[in-house]
């Protein structure tokens, strides 16, 4: 934090907080909080475009928590030209339908794409975007990258990442860990989702939602993936809604299916179209 910022705020603070009422309590802390994240905002030189750290001092800028992250610091706050720029920033290097999980520390190293879910999470950026900031020509400007990321999931593209006949979508091989839950000891995988994990299919669900929503808008009678949208609907409570009163964790349609609790499920209630 800056220190001019920092005398700005510690000028502004009451002697006592026990006689600030509390919407001048809030605003102090709403304020830091801002100041805080705006920290994590640099400047890719790759690119020439802003993108965000995943968090000092041990990481670069990652796909997924970009995508997550960038919702609270830059649409919540009303930051549309910087929201432009990370999102350009990250499809300049779009391959194969994937955003990229992780840039490289050396210039030497290789991108990597070993992420489900970043790419989905673009659609809900792109959402709250609109709904934020009502640009429909930006979305216009990337809905070709968009149409990619679908039909190459569709289609099929790295890690055996592919929609299954039933519309939902599966991935995952090897010792490869694709969800956030991807803690790996060498070999060891500690948590595989291989299949269709429960919060991907959420997503996976939103993105073909939102890909409609804007095709409509934009008036692209030949793009629409309405069809797949309900059969992904249907499938998913087919296959997740099990009788213990929740919802699976993982499945592989018709074959297996693990019945655990974790939280990835909320996901299914949470985003734009639950």
């Amino acid at each position: 934090m800056k220190k001019n910022e920092i005398a700005r705020l510690q000028a502004a603070r009451p002697v006592s907080t026990l006689s600030a009422d509390r919407s001048e309590i809030w605003s102090e802390f709403f304020t830091e909080l801002t100041l805080a994240a705006d920290q994590f905002v640099v400047e890719r030189q790759s690119s020439g475009g802003k993108t965000l750290l995943a968090g000092y001092h041990w990481f670069t800028d990652w796909g997924r928590d970009t995508m997550i992250a960038m919702r609270g610091i830059c649409i919540a706050l009303g930051k549309k030209e910087l929201t432009e720029s990370i999102l350009k920033t990250f499809l300049q290097y779009l391959d194969g339908g994937m955003l990229p999980n992780r840039f490289p520390d050396h210039p030497d190293e290789q991108l990597e794409f070993n992420t489900f879910d970043a790419t989905l999470w673009l659609f809900v950026v792109l959402h709250e975007y609109f709904e934020k900031f009502g640009d429909l020509d930006f979305i216009e400007s990337v809905f070709p990258r968009l149409t990619e990321i679908i039909e190459a999931h569709i289609r099929g593209t790295r890690f055996n990442i592919r929609m299954t006949p039933e519309g939902l979508l599966s991935g995952g091989e090897g010792i490869s860990n694709l969800t956030w839950m991807d803690a790996r000891v060498g070999d060891f995988v500690v948590t595989p989702r291989h299949g269709c994990p429960v919060e991907i299919n959420a997503l996976w669900y939103n993105a073909l939602k939102i890909y409609n929503r804007f095709a409509d808008l934009l008036v692209d009678e030949t793009a629409c993936f309405e069809e797949l949208a309900e059969q992904v609907k249907t499938s998913f409570g087919r296959f997740f809604q099990n009788e213990k009163g929740y919802l699976n964790d993982v499945v592989v349609p018709g074959i297996s299916a693990d019945d655990r609790i974790r939280p990835n499920q909320i996901y299914a209630l949470s985003l734009p179209f639950p």
